[in-house]
């Protein structure tokens, strides 16, 4: 068994808004009642707090206003205000924004927090350039890869095929450029992962 970890940022489209209250809608594919989607709404409490009632944060979680990629669109267009996405959804603002999300890079939090921090400025300065501003990072946990053979190294994995959710491409792309067996899955009645389609 190997692990990737799973981070979630929360951005808001850069925009001015001065003097009168107001709505952000933030849009998420994170399930509704879980620590992550949360987070989001005690983050609006507290700006509500400090804006002393002019700002509000309404959340929609669970994909019911899209997928990532929608997310990404909608808050280009204005639709939505910001997102909090994964790696499937910072690569639709910028490609460069995927290392955050490299299979078998992190073998531990301490790992995650050092690399974060020596390129905050950068993961800021690509966001700020596509009109985005990073509130925060949170983690989700750790992906977990389990194989019909014990996987102890990258070298076990490389004799097995990974199957990558049919969603994420750039993961696909990732994986398949350092080397291993990638396909992706494809959604069935109770499992997202269970076939392959290549």
């Amino acid at each position: 068994m190997t692990k990737k970890v799973t981070f979630f940022a929360l951005l808001f489209v850069a925009v001015a808004v001065v003097g009168f209250s107001f709505t952000l809608k933030i849009g998420t594919i994170i399930p509704t009642d879980t620590p992550w989607n949360h987070a989001p709404g005690k983050l609006g409490v507290m700006w509500n707090a400090i804006s002393e009632g002019l700002i509000d944060f309404k959340v929609y979680a669970g994909g019911i206003v899209g997928d990532e990629p929608d997310l990404v669109r909608k808050a280009r267009i204005g639709q939505l205000d910001g997102a909090a996405l994964s790696g499937t959804g910072l690569d639709q603002i910028d490609h460069d924004l995927l290392v955050m999300s490299l299979p078998l890079f992190y073998d531990n939090y301490d790992e995650v927090e050092h690399v974060v921090n020596a390129i905050a400025e950068d993961l800021d300065r690509i966001l700020n350039e596509k009109t985005f501003v990073l509130i925060g990072w949170t983690t989700a946990g750790w992906v977990h890869l389990f194989g019909k053979k014990m996987i102890v190294s990258p070298d076990d994995l490389m004799t097995q095929r990974i199957i990558v959710g049919a969603e994420d491409e750039p993961i696909l792309r990732t994986w398949r450029a350092m080397g291993f067996d990638a396909g992706r899955g494809f959604p069935r009645r109770n499992s997202r992962f269970c076939k392959t389609k290549e």
